[in-house]
């Protein structure tokens, strides 16, 4: 699916859907329910895997999904902060923030504050608009220095992870994915986090190293290499594959990606999963 139709796909499927009201009393779970711009932030998931497959590998570029903790999903920023080592300092909006609210979202605020609407521009010509997202953000290169532990070395399969994830939202209004994840070390409601759990106790605390891809009654984990993946199964347990993500064709990833969430199948327990 090219830019075109991912616009014409995210158009048709979120522009009549009513933001999601803010609840009185607000905790992290609800704050990741709402969804107070739907047609700006089918949008910026577009603009964001424009991102994430022309500047993540040549120039370590980032586009990470935020919840804000009193209005829900309003924005991506653009950043090395989680993919490059030697950038680990920097801040977490350093090449700019996607604004999925606002007149004509979504909204490009550029590192010197400057703001250009694109909401608008996706609608008449989606490829012009991308086009001029990458003017905004352009190459930047890579730090010089040793690389081989960096995600966007490692993580060659990314931006077609990244896709997939992003065609999934933009394809089933109701999915959110998140991509900074608190995994707790104790028990919670009488278990532990599938991460926690299923990392052997390895993986702790705030990473950023996976995605947690949600619909209203399913989750799935992978990594963002595609190397390891958490799934829920009928039962309410939670299960590893046989086949990973990162041997998976593009559009294999988002098939499977569909089945976890059961949205379009369900998981394949005899083979892959």
């Amino acid at each position: 699916m090219d830019v075109t139709e991912l616009v014409a796909t995210a158009v048709r499927n979120y522009e009549n859907i009513t933001p999601t009201p803010i609840p009185e009393e607000l905790t992290p779970e609800t704050a990741a329910t709402v969804i107070p711009d739907p047609l700006g932030f089918a949008l910026g998931w577009v603009l964001a895997d424009a991102i994430v497959a022309n500047r993540y590998h040549g120039s370590a570029i980032d586009a990470l999904p935020v919840c804000h903790p009193e209005h829900g999903w309003d924005r991506i920023l653009l950043t090395r902060r989680v993919s490059c080592t030697l950038c680990a300092q920097e801040s977490a909006d350093s090449f700019g923030t996607i604004m999925l609210t606002g007149e004509d979202a979504p909204i490009f605020i550029a590192r010197d504050g400057s703001e250009t609407s694109y909401g608008s521009l996706l609608r008449e010509d989606a490829e012009k608009a991308v086009a001029r997202l990458l003017e905004q953000v352009p190459q930047f290169g890579i730090l010089v220095g040793e690389h081989a532990n960096c995600w966007h070395s490692r993580a060659e399969r990314y931006p077609d992870i990244y896709h997939a994830v992003a065609r999934t939202i933009i394809e089933n209004p109701g999915v959110i994915a998140l991509r900074e994840i608190f995994v707790d070390e104790v028990q919670f409601e009488g278990t532990f986090h599938p991460i926690y759990l299923m990392t052997g106790a390895l993986t702790k605390g705030l990473t950023y190293n996976w995605f947690a891809v949600e619909s209203p009654d399913y989750v799935s984990f992978f990594m963002i290499d595609g190397g390891s993946t958490i799934y829920q199964t009928d039962t309410g347990n939670w299960a590893t594959v046989g086949k990973q993500l990162k041997e998976e064709d593009r559009d294999g990833v988002r098939k499977r990606i569909l089945a976890w969430l059961r949205i379009e199948g369900n998981p394949d327990r005899d083979t892959v999963d």
